[in-house]
């Protein structure tokens, strides 16, 4: 069969569809500018979309041929690079790092590794890349900034989760920043009200 890239916008209408080619199955879409990557079963695509989703130039391949990507991720911190995790052509398991005009840069590579597949990427703050183990219910941490080769820096348990499929990360207030963010405003609020008497 063919797989296919369906786009969606704001308000959830679908606005577009994309026939990817045989065997080619769509698994994850990130931006990095004007392009998309397109995480595949036969590779990373790149292209950029138009509001209708269809392609608007010439649709190429990044990375090796017969490498099969199951997440990829973008980020404002490390402009110019997308991140795809999957299998090479031998089995070993991958998190490749690419320029986004197609050159490797750098690649973390386990060999031949059954245990760990990892199916979701999502950037934090600074840089780190977070991989979602959905097998293994764990979630890596990389630090991207200096190199995914170097393996994960730290990991944590997702054994409390049933069937994640997918990671995102949010950036939230700590409660202390929170509290002096709210304590300002009751004091400006406080002058102001002073002034007006």
């Amino acid at each position: 069969g063919n797989g296919v890239l369906y786009t969606f916008n704001a308000a959830g209408q679908l606005t577009g569809t994309n026939v990817l080619g045989p065997a080619k199955y769509a698994w994850g879409v990130a931006a990095a500018g004007s392009q998309d990557f397109i995480a595949t079963s036969t590779g990373l695509l790149s292209d950029s979309l138009d509001s209708q989703g269809n392609f608007t130039g010439t649709v190429f391949n990044v990375g090796a041929v017969g490498d099969t990507y199951r997440a990829v991720a973008t980020s404002n911190y490390l402009p110019g690079t997308v991140f795809a995790a999957g299998q090479d052509i031998n089995l070993n398991t991958i998190i490749d790092e690419y320029s986004t005009t197609g050159t490797l840069l750098n690649e973390y590579s386990l060999t031949k590794n059954a245990f760990v597949n990892y199916s979701s990427l999502a950037f934090g703050h600074n840089g780190i890349l977070y991989a979602l183990d959905a097998g293994n219910k764990t979630v890596d941490r990389f630090d991207a900034g200096d190199g995914v080769e170097y393996g994960p820096t730290g990991s944590f348990s997702s054994s409390n989760t049933y069937g994640a499929v997918g990671i995102a990360i949010y950036a939230a207030p700590e409660p202390a920043s929170v509290l002096a963010l709210g304590l300002g405003v009751v004091a400006l609020r406080r002058r102001f009200a002073r002034k007006q008497k």
